[in-house]
Formats: C-alpha cells, structure tokens, sequence
C-alpha cells in the first residue's frame, strides 16, 4: 500500500471516528426528559393549582352559607314561632330575615359560580393529565431507542478507534508527524483523492506530472495549491 493511501486510509478512520464522537455526543445530550414532557407536566401542575384554588373557595362559600342559613333560620323561628309579638321587635327581625335572604342568594350564586369553575378546572385537569400519560409513553419510546442507539455507536466507536490504532501502527513517524501537522491545518482533512486530475481538497486542476507521481511515486506529494498529501489510485 501507498504511503499516501494508507494516510488516506488513516484520515477515513478518523473522520469516521469524529463523525461518530459527534453524533454520540449529540444522542447523550438529548437522554433526559425533553421539553415537551416537561411542558406537559407542568400543564398539570397548574392546573391542579387551580382546581384546588377554586375548590377551596368551594368549601369556604359553603360554609358560609350553612352559617347564613342557621342565622336565617333561627330569625325566621323568632319571626314566625309566634314568641314575639312586639310589633317594632318584629320589624327588626323581618329586616334580618330580608338581608339574611338576599345574602344567601348571593353566596348561592358565588357557590354556582365557583362549582362550575371547579367542574371546568377538573375537565381541563383530566385532559392535561391524559396529555401527559401520552407525551411520557412517547418519550419513554424514544429514550429507549435513543439508548439502543448510544450503546450502538459506542460499539461502532470503540470498533472504529480499534481499528486506527491498529492502522497508524502500521505508519512511519515521519508520515504520521505530517499527517497531523496538515490535518490541523487543513481542518480533519491532510490527504486528498486525485480525480481527473483535480484535487479533491481545493478543487483545482494539477499538473499531469503532479499527478503521474502521486499515482506511482514511492515518497508524498502535494498539491501545488492547497498543500495537502495527494493520493492518486492506481
């Protein structure tokens, strides 16, 4: 094999290895819980924040009104158990009586109100709660795939780093020490196809000589233009 060749060889394991260092990285960035579950959570949170709000002022207005009505009952005894019979102590217990009336309807109407509320806040309860069981049974799904494919890739990368360390074993020092220099150079990419006479790394033409001793010259040779190692199949 070629020097430039197995350079090639080199810099195809290791855009292999990169490539797949990327995408594992990006794949562990995403196992957690995804914002779509953690919106859909808190979906409920708040809405069970205001079931339980309007169900408090539920019990409160209740409440208030088995109060109202006690106090409502005991005026009408007084008014209409015949005990009181002076006219001005009538009027006045007539007068508690006629507040004590308009205050229930009013409590009455304020409990509707909040009862139908409540009613509304449990329907929208149910429904983000059903959102939730559907967003978490997907995400479940997904971070189980996503975790078969992590174990996969580093399978694939741990095979790919087996074999460059085998491969640059096979290199001289010499070779290698450019290799590397030109691939920090030329961003991951030191070695070159030659292609109908053209390098595949600027793109530009090269010398027909250039090209018949990349092909079949014993030493490296590089582009005239962009400086990389040129390779040239046989």
């Amino acid at each position: 094999m070629q020097a430039a060749e197995a350079l090639y060889r080199l810099q195809t394991l290791d855009l292999r290895v990169e490539t797949l260092q990327q995408a594992l990285r990006a794949a562990e960035h995403q196992v957690g819980e995804s914002a779509d579950l953690q919106a859909a959570r808190a979906g409920v949170v708040e809405r069970s924040r205001t079931v339980h709000g309007a169900e408090l002022r539920q019990r409160d207005l209740e409440l208030e009104l088995a109060q109202v009505e006690t106090h409502l009952r005991d005026v009408e005894q007084k008014l209409y158990g015949g005990r009181v019979r002076n006219p001005k102590e009538l009027q006045s217990w007539e007068r508690d009586s006629a507040q004590l009336r308009a205050q229930k309807g009013r409590l009455e109407d304020r409990l509707l109100a909040v009862m139908e509320e409540v009613e509304t806040g449990r329907a929208a309860l149910r429904a983000a709660e059903r959102q939730l069981a559907e967003t978490e049974a997907a995400w479940q799904a997904a971070q189980a795939e996503l975790h078969e494919q992590i174990s996969r890739m580093r399978d694939e990368l741990a095979e790919g780093q087996r074999q460059r360390t085998a491969h640059i074993a096979t290199l001289g020092e010499e070779h290698r020490a450019v290799y590397e220099r030109l691939r920090r150079e030329r961003a991951g990419r030191a070695v070159a196809r030659v292609e109908q006479s053209t390098c595949h790394g600027c793109r530009l033409s090269l010398p027909a000589a250039l090209v018949q001793r990349a092909r079949v010259g014993p030493d490296l040779v590089f582009c005239s233009s962009c400086g990389r190692i040129l390779w040239a199949a046989r």
